[in-house]
């Protein structure tokens, strides 16, 4: 009766493996990996491990030979698993080669008459040393500490191990040979509903893993990509720039040299008298200090050798710039008003240089109503804690195309001769080697650009 119940527990015991062979064969089929393919082996290796086993009814040395070597292989297989999710390198040689030892010595005691217990106790020594072998080096050699889901393998997975050390015990002895099978039977099915969890967590990692590189990848093209193309807008800037000096310089130099020619011309007719050498002298000075006025121009703009700012009055400067534009605007019939808040605007700065910046905000104004029917020109300002602020508004209107590159160097919507489109390229500048910045505030239906600049601390 006993022996057709061991068959029986045995018989569902096979089952149980097949049935775990079959589902890892599934997983690794779905995506295959090699912690999922280590997996499909060991259960594959646990049932030839049974199979073996279950074929010798009679005990002795052959017996625990097929018995130990697919232990061995098994626990190597667990230990390989446990390495693979925990990524940890593992070298299965130092534990294959005591296996081999144990081997040896437990022959020795099998030919010399030693009981079945004594040498199958050395044969188990060395063949479940694989998997402690490999869990001493996991827990030393991992970085990131283990996963609950890990944890509770490598526990289990002991606990499998300890078990061998029943079998020299139980194996010889069918009543305890039926409740070694029912604890094995236990440690396989907890070990089957581990492995597949632990194996997905590993997968799931490897993934965010791929993903971070793939992220990272995509980062460095789009960084590479942005720096690609603010190199062209920067060539593409430097070209209209280019373009601009060429048109720029190219009218005072055609000027020259005409004055060059009409000198050449008068000296070989016998004209060139001292009031025509005044003459054109006269003009080609005016045409250089026209020349002096744009290199001066680009040299603000590249801020060369800017000057020690000092602590000024803001509010001074701008009532003695906004002084001057009150009689233009009257004479051009454009409704000019100013509301600048009271007190003190200290801020560190050239006066010379915001002066300038203010100038060219309202002369861009004036020249942008000057042909509208409804003319005016709105100039306020306020200090808003650490901040002084200045918007100067005028009832036009600009493109939104337009609106992104005002500040451009050279960039003008004026008639060729009308404008250089430096001015506010220069007045940005000024604002940035001020601390501040100036923008046009996208929010105004009307043309409104705002000056902001840090409140000076107080000496």
């Amino acid at each position: 009766m006993k022996s057709e119940l061991v068959a029986v527990v045995y018989a569902f015991y096979s089952a149980t493996i097949v049935i775990n062979i079959v589902v890892a064969a599934m997983q690794y089929w779905t995506e295959r990996g090699r912690a999922k393919k280590l997996v499909m082996i060991y259960w594959v290796s646990i049932l030839m491990m049974s199979v073996a086993n279950g074929a010798f009814r009679e005990i002795g040395f052959p017996m625990a030979l097929v018995a130990a070597t697919g232990t061995v292989i098994s626990q190597a297989l667990l230990g390989s698993v446990l390495a693979e999710v925990v990524e940890v390198p593992i070298d299965m040689r130092p534990p294959l080669l005591q296996f081999l030892g144990t081997v040896a010595g437990a022959g020795v005691l099998a030919r010399l008459g030693a009981p079945f217990v004594i040498y199958e106790s050395v044969l188990v020594v060395g063949c479940v040393s694989p998997y402690p072998y490999v869990a001493l080096r996991c827990l030393r050699s991992r970085k990131p500490p283990m996963t609950t889901v890990e944890k509770m393998f490598f526990g289990t997975a002991l606990l499998m191990t300890l078990h061998y050390f029943d079998y020299p015990y139980f194996r010889p002895r069918p009543e305890l040979y039926l409740v070694g099978s029912g604890i094995a039977f236990a440690l396989f099915h907890i070990l089957s509903i581990l492995m597949p969890m632990m194996v997905v967590e590993h997968t799931l990692r490897q993934r965010n893993a791929q993903l971070e590189v793939e992220v990272q990848r995509r980062a460095n093209q789009l960084t590479s990509a942005e720096e690609r193309l603010w190199e062209a807008k920067k060539l593409a800037s430097l070209g209209r720039m280019a373009g601009g000096v060429a048109h720029e310089l190219n009218t005072p130099l055609s000027i020259i040299a005409l004055h060059a020619d009409h000198v050449r011309a008068d000296a070989e007719h016998g004209r060139l008298t001292r009031e025509r050498i005044f003459s054109h002298v006269s003009g080609i000075h005016q045409v250089i200090e026209r020349i002096s006025k744009i290199t001066e121009v680009l040299r603000r703009l590249a801020r060369e050798g800017a000057g020690v700012y000092r602590r000024i009055d803001l509010r001074l400067v701008l009532d003695e710039r906004l002084a001057g534009y009150a009689a233009q605007t009257e004479e051009a019939g454009i409704a000019f008003t100013r509301h600048l808040e009271t007190g003190p605007w200290p801020v560190l700065g050239d006066p010379t240089e915001l002066s300038l910046l203010v100038a060219h905000l309202l002369d861009n104004a004036i020249d942008a109503v000057a042909h509208l029917e409804q003319k005016w020109i709105r100039v306020t300002g306020a200090r808003r804690d650490a901040e002084l602020e200045l918007a100067v508004e005028d009832s036009g209107s600009i493109p939104a195309e337009v609106a992104a590159r005002i500040m451009e160097p050279f960039f003008t919507t004026k008639p060729i001769g009308q404008g250089s489109g430096l001015g506010l390229s220069i007045s940005k500048a000024i604002a940035e080697s001020h601390g501040g910045t100036l923008f046009l505030d996208q929010a105004s239906a009307t043309t409104r650009l705002v000056l902001r600049l840090p409140v000076a601390a107080k000496e």
